[in-house]
């Protein structure tokens, strides 16, 4: 029962937030498998709603099959309307062979609400793809509560809460005000 509310809250049907293969049916070929991708929430109490105000690990497991290969991970996030909104990467290490697990961590208050695709791939010498697998997980975020007073869809792929500051400036006045 609570893989089906964890399902019907995350979306539904399209969103699978976690995929696994044994090493026979991974994608993959004579360098790489990929064993599995996930997306978990950082500070787990319990939370199984995904919201614009969480942390998230993006967590890959791979298996290489190339002695001191020098790799690293890249993944592309895209919305289900197919726009994407990030690349990003890790930087290269040699790795012999065997289970490689890496973590990208997506600060909160970054993703605007709305599905996303999570595109993975397996990079050598930074610069040659040894694997490219698209949709490997798809999860929705959530909208919260606002402090403000407006409920309409935020626009943009992302929604990061930057740091702004907005203040009075002494002493100034309107053009054409007396000074008061």
């Amino acid at each position: 029962a609570g893989e089906v509310v964890a399902a019907y809250l995350s979306g539904g049907e399209r969103a699978q937030p976690a995929r696994t293969w044994d090493f026979e049916a991974a994608p993959g070929n004579e360098d790489v498998r990929l064993q599995s991708v996930s997306v978990v929430l950082v500070a787990d109490a319990g939370e199984t709603l995904i919201t614009t105000r969480s942390e998230l690990d993006i967590r890959i497991s791979f298996w290489n099959l190339r002695p001191d290969t020098s790799i690293n991970l890249s993944i592309h996030l895209h919305t289900w309307e197919g726009v994407c909104a990030f690349s990003t990467w890790s930087k290269p290490r040699v790795f012999g062979r065997g289970l490689i697990q890496g973590r990208c961590r997506i600060p909160a208050n970054l993703l605007n609400e709305g599905g996303y695709r999570c595109r993975v791939f397996i990079v050598r010498n930074a610069n040659s793809v040894l694997l490219d697998v698209p949709n490997t997980i798809e999860f929705d975020v959530h909208d919260i509560e606002r402090d403000v007073p407006w409920y309409g869809k935020v626009p943009g792929v992302v929604r990061p809460s930057l740091d702004w500051t907005v203040d009075q400036v002494p002493g100034g006045s309107l053009p054409g005000a007396p000074v008061s």
